[in-house]
């Protein structure tokens, strides 16, 4: 959507498409979760009415699969999180060795500095 969408940037906003994908993901995660929770309650409230049942039994859905699905979307959302933090952790980490390598650097070019100095 957002390629065919390059030209109307309103659009993209009005579809979060400019938040990048981090964002997308996370928004299709909440959707698809809300819809799954949505649809099971349904599923559960008209039960006994064998209209909606039969409307899902047209796409083979019964209330298992549709409780496997929504275990599998927050497992996704489970391990998007993890790697959120493990992302984050990373990118502390790198942070630090940039900032050791910079005192490092800085010690070094003294260091230099006096060695010329002294001979």
């Amino acid at each position: 959507m957002k390629v065919l969408s390059q030209n109307d940037k309103d659009l993209q906003n009005r579809w979060g498409l400019q938040n990048g994908r981090v964002d997308a993901i996370e928004s299709w995660i909440e959707s698809s979760t809300s819809f799954y929770n949505l649809l099971l309650n349904e599923y559960n409230r008209l039960l006994k009415e064998s209209d909606f049942v039969a409307k899902l039994g047209n796409f083979e859905a019964t209330a298992d699969q549709l409780n496997a699905v929504k275990m599998a979307i927050e497992n996704l959302k489970k391990l998007h999180n993890e790697a959120t933090a493990e992302k984050g952790q990373a990118q502390e980490a790198a942070r630090l060795r940039n900032e050791k390598l910079d005192e490092l650097d800085d010690y070094a070019t003294e260091l230099k500095a006096i060695a010329e100095f002294a001979i």
